[in-house]
């Protein structure tokens, strides 16, 4: 677990607005992790559909010889990206790397990021961006860590970082992330 600072310098104590989030997600955690879930398999056709062609699919069926080549290359992808119908379904391709709460917030919570490894993007991942049960954003694992909400009530807008402090800052996220392994 990632709890941000928003002094990139030195670790500060979480805000009221982050324990009151962190209290929320432990009371409600069924909720929040069928919401997690779910936001996936409601863009599932849209992920598929955008990852299949960028990892090649199209082009090795087109090259692919025979029936059986073209099943065997079918087997493989859909060990990638099956066709998941239920959180259930994405248990296999997805796993939790770390929840991050943010320093942003709104009514009283900070948001939550959900960051996952993923079998369709090794190398960005796939993030969830959460205010309380509510998912507000998804797309790279940096939404989780990264992402400002694209809401424009939110209570404590954050300055732009330098490139220094968001160098700072995320060799510091680096850094505690593999700590934490």
């Amino acid at each position: 677990m990632s709890i941000n600072s928003t002094n990139v310098e030195k670790q500060e104590p979480p805000t009221a607005e982050q324990i009151a989030a962190f209290k929320y997600l432990a009371t409600n955690e069924e909720t929040i992790t069928n919401a997690v879930l779910a936001k996936p398999i409601e863009d599932w056709s849209a992920i598929r559909a955008e990852w299949l062609p960028l990892l090649g699919y199209d082009s090795e069926m087109e090259e692919a010889e025979d029936d059986e080549e073209r099943e065997d290359i079918q087997a493989e992808y859909d060990q990638i990206l099956p066709d998941a119908k239920a959180p259930n379904d994405l248990k296999a391709i997805i796993g939790m790397d770390c929840v991050h709460i943010q320093t942003i917030s709104k009514e009283g919570f900070a948001y939550v990021g959900f960051e996952f490894g993923c079998t369709w993007e090794t190398e960005h991942g796939y993030g969830v961006l959460m205010h309380k049960d509510r998912v507000v954003d998804t797309g790279q694992a940096s939404v989780s860590f990264d992402g400002v909400p694209f809401e424009e009530n939110y209570d404590n807008r954050p300055e732009p970082m330098t490139p220094e402090e968001r160098k700072a800052e995320i060799e510091r996220l680096m850094l505690q992330r593999d700590e934490s392994k």
